[in-house]
């Protein structure tokens, strides 16, 4: 069930760009915090941008209704399991990629998601580039790098 993730998705996003928190936005009712959250889940947010992108998911569900697509729509022309489409559309509903209409359970790309979920929006190529599986493995030696002052990209590839 992904409710039970939602308000951890949420209180990721209840940082401001400076990372200041805000109280009155974060759900996270855990006694670590959004903040601590929202830096620990960061990559989830980075995977979810990085799918999101990768599939073009805005073009999709601007194609599939005019204004927004229901995750079944999504599910047959990403050719994706219906329920992990879902499950994925809510987690872009957290990080603000889309808005999920509850009455007619339409998904809508937001300004950002058509930033980043576009073919032709220049967004997208940097989350393209910026949270590849091959960009990740550079820092996931980052305690390597740290140790010996090697190069991440060169241990990495």
């Amino acid at each position: 069930d992904f409710s039970s993730h939602s308000s951890s998705f949420r209180s990721m996003s209840s940082a401001d760009d400076s990372g200041n928190i805000d109280d009155t936005t974060t759900t996270n009712d855990s006694s670590v915090g959004g903040g601590v959250l929202d830096l620990v889940f960061g990559f989830v947010k980075t995977k979810v941008a990085y799918q999101f992108s990768k599939l073009c998911a805005a073009d999709i569900l601007l194609h599939t209704n005019g204004e927004g697509g229901s995750a079944e729509a999504f599910a047959t022309a990403t050719k994706l399991d219906p329920d992990l489409s879902l499950r994925f559309l809510r987690a872009a509903d957290a990080v603000g990629l889309v808005t999920e209409d509850t009455t007619t359970k339409l998904f809508t790309p937001t300004a950002l998601g058509r930033s980043i979920g576009s073919i032709n929006e220049p967004g997208r190529g940097i989350v393209l580039l910026e949270a590849s599986p091959e960009y990740s493995k550079a820092w996931d030696n980052f305690d390597q790098v740290l140790d010996t002052g090697a190069i991440g990209w060169q241990l990495a590839h």
